[in-house]
């Protein structure tokens, strides 16, 4: 498989082929959902909170007397049933959602990401990416001739560098739809929500982790 090259003038290259080892194989879908799952879960919070009725701030005193009333027998008013009362089986604070898969699909589940992108014609590489320089018109502009060329359907740009280069990022900071990541500490969902550029070196990078 290759793939559309450009240098950091957003000229065309010849296309650059992509290493088998990443790109060879059909991309594993079921994998790809399920290790979405697992992050999205994992960067939930548990911020829910309902009280008991211990923590219900209610007279002790019993509610009505125990016989006579014709009326079920109850003790305080911070009883569940009660309008105010505290709440039963209601959230902690201290729910887990935390899940986990091994590190064997994580890579699959990575390498996945990228082979459907780049079967989708959403992965381009670009030739020394991290030492692009200038100001954030350079770079939208730069990005724009490469959308215009390609017709890109995906506006929003995922940039993965060898190295974070702060003078990219900085550049980049003030665009919205432009994210950058680190090679080294790629995972499958960040890939997911738009075209993926790959520096040269960032490519080299993933291939020797994903092997």
């Amino acid at each position: 498989m290759n793939t559309d090259f450009f240098d950091i003038k957003a000229n065309k290259k010849e296309k650059i082929i992509l290493p088998k080892s990443i790109f060879g194989e059909e991309p594993n879908m079921a994998l790809l959902a399920q290790a979405v799952r697992v992050y999205l879960s994992n960067q939930r919070q548990s911020p829910a909170k309902t009280k008991t009725r211990s923590e219900i701030r209610f007279s002790t005193k019993k509610i009505w007397k125990q016989k006579g009333t014709g009326r079920a027998r109850h003790g305080a008013k911070s009883a569940p049933q009660f309008v105010k009362g505290g709440v039963a089986h209601g959230p902690t604070g201290e729910q887990n959602y935390s899940l986990s898969i091994n590190k064997k699909m994580k890579k699959i589940a990575l390498k996945s990401a990228l082979a459907f992108k780049a079967k989708e014609k959403q992965l381009i590489v670009i030739e020394d990416l991290e030492k692009m320089t200038g100001k954030t018109k350079d770079l939208a502009k730069f990005l724009d001739k490469i959308n215009k060329e390609l017709k890109l359907k995906n506006k929003n740009y995922n940039l993965i560098l060898a190295d974070k280069s702060q003078e990219l990022i900085k550049i980049g900071s003030n665009i919205p739809n432009v994210n950058f990541f680190d090679a080294n500490k790629l995972t499958a969902y960040m890939l997911l929500k738009g075209c993926v550029f790959l520096s040269k070196d960032s490519l080299k990078i993933l291939e020797t982790n994903l092997k």
